[in-house]
């Protein structure tokens, strides 16, 4: 499935969920991670300024630290405000290693700066969640926000985290 057609199945999803009432799905649920962050084999981790238009856009945020690792890599991260349907965050993570990552956790964060522009003022996130990653497997994962937050957003960041199965 291409990037377009992806983002634009999420965003359907994500249209489809809010009509029903319901919170989120399966690989958008929202909940509580699988992966506690601070005990993952796994981690990997960008921060990207947001953009005002809707194509994917790389300069990177400076007070972020990206963190890489050999077992897993994210790109093709686009950041798209959907119009009423909200903010859709996605992007690719690879399993480059040869180990089962077993589960997957991905979690967005948008951030609005305070006046001063150094702290936080305001953020919000979402998660998706993923089972299973075998070697060589690439996981397509989307967060989408129902709605555009109640701030300005002035960055955001992915951090994706897993244990080996």
């Amino acid at each position: 499935m291409n990037r377009r057609q992806f983002v634009r199945t999420a965003l359907t999803a994500t249209a489809t969920v809010g009509v029903a009432g319901c919170s989120g799905s399966g690989t958008n649920s929202g909940g509580a991670p699988d992966v506690d962050p601070d005990t993952a084999d796994v981690e990997v981790a960008i921060g990207r300024n947001a953009p005002q238009n809707q194509s994917p856009y790389e300069d990177s945020v400076g007070n972020v630290v990206p963190r890489e690792s050999e077992e897993l890599s994210m790109s093709d991260v686009i950041f798209q405000r959907a119009g009423e349907r909200g903010i859709v965050v996605a992007g690719d993570a690879t399993n480059t290693g040869d180990r089962v990552l077993r589960p997957l956790n991905a979690e967005v964060v948008l951030y609005n700066r305070d006046e001063e522009g150094h702290g936080v003022r305001d953020a919000t996130s979402t998660q998706a969640e993923r089972d299973r990653l075998g070697a060589g497997d690439t996981w397509q994962w989307a967060v989408t926000f129902g709605s555009d937050p109640s701030f300005p957003i002035d960055y955001f960041t992915v951090q994706i985290v897993a244990n080996f199965a």
